[in-house]
């Protein structure tokens, strides 16, 4: 692996991109309020997106001020795999979208708690445990990856459930203890969030102190004591010290992201298809992560079909060309 190190106040923080998670209960106010905080950070001549899952509702904010030119797309209920969310996302990637609203993210969790509910042996048999979640969340984690990877700033709004506990008290009596509303997300996306707090009271917000990626040293002044606005987005871009992002290397980001995670092959004839200024613009320190992207592809790859021949070794125990 080769090395790079640069000067970290090289640039600042300008460049940087946020992925933001509001949750909140119904009526909390957080379509709202991550409409408007998507469209301060854009800023008032930038470009945003508005990626609906919750058929059709992102329609009731269409005549919001914050909402004027925003590109809209109604994600079906039949479409909402993680794969589903990454395509609408690279399309808006594709319209030059400075941020983009997801409401609502949970939609891409519970396609993947479902896609682990139906996993299925190739003889048929329900998946149990840690293999029925491997490839659904291999899928999630690609999802996220997306997220961290791409340059537009994207927005979440997660639904919260109540989480509640059954246990015994000191007496000894079965009691149900309300741990309040929790969003509906796998548990360790917060972590990777660059702000995620819970929207209550019509747009106010409250962070979690526990969770890592609360703020990363944004100063918490911008949010306390009053509701999320445009001046709120506003206030987080130019901490960022926004700069105007380059298009066209993004979109050749992207593209050899893609390559990689296709495995060793496909990144070698992408590379090889490029002009010496395109390989001088990705860089060495990029083309090394796809690398040992790539290279982790090859390796899972590999052990998908070492468990696939494993389990139809079992659907056949006896060699008796008849499944168990």
């Amino acid at each position: 692996m080769t090395i790079t190190l640069t000067d970290m106040a090289d640039g600042g923080r300008s460049g940087a991109h946020l992925v933001v998670a509001f949750w909140g209960q119904s009526g909390s106010g957080k379509t709202l309020s991550a409409l408007k905080f998507t469209r301060g950070l854009a800023g008032p001549d930038g470009k945003i997106g508005f990626l609906d899952t919750d058929n059709g509702r992102g329609r009731f904010y269409a005549k919001e001020q914050e909402a004027k030119g925003a590109l809209y797309f109604n994600m079906p209920a039949s479409a909402q795999r993680p794969s589903d969310f990454i395509e609408c996302l690279r399309a808006f990637e594709d319209a030059n979208v400075d941020a983009v609203l997801i409401d609502s993210a949970s939609a891409e969790w519970l396609a993947v708690v479902a896609m682990a509910d139906a996993a299925r042996t190739k003889s048929g048999r329900p998946l149990e445990g840690l293999a029925k979640w491997r490839a659904p969340k291999a899928e999630h984690a690609r999802f996220v990856q997306f997220l961290l990877n791409t340059k537009m700033h994207v927005i979440l709004c997660l639904k919260a459930k109540s989480e509640y506990e059954q246990r015994k008290d000191d007496k000894g009596n079965q009691v149900i203890l309300d741990h309040g509303p929790r969003p509906v997300m796998d548990d360790g996306f917060v972590y990777d969030a660059t702000i995620c707090g819970e929207v209550f009271d019509k747009g106010f917000i409250r962070f979690d102190h526990r969770m890592f990626g609360k703020l990363t040293g944004i100063p918490e002044s911008i949010f306390a004591g009053k509701k999320v606005s445009v001046e709120t987005g506003a206030a987080v871009a130019e901490w960022l010290n926004s700069k105007p992002r380059d298009y066209a290397l993004n979109a050749l980001e992207r593209a050899a992201r893609d390559a990689a995670d296709g495995g060793t092959t496909p990144l070698r004839a992408f590379w090889e298809a490029r002009s010496g200024q395109e390989r001088s613009d990705l860089g060495k320190p990029l083309l090394e992560e796809l690398k040992t992207i790539a290279a982790k592809v090859d390796a899972e790859l590999s052990a998908v079909a070492q468990v696939e021949a494993d389990m139809a070794s079992l659907a056949d125990p006896f060699g008796t060309g008849e499944a168990a």
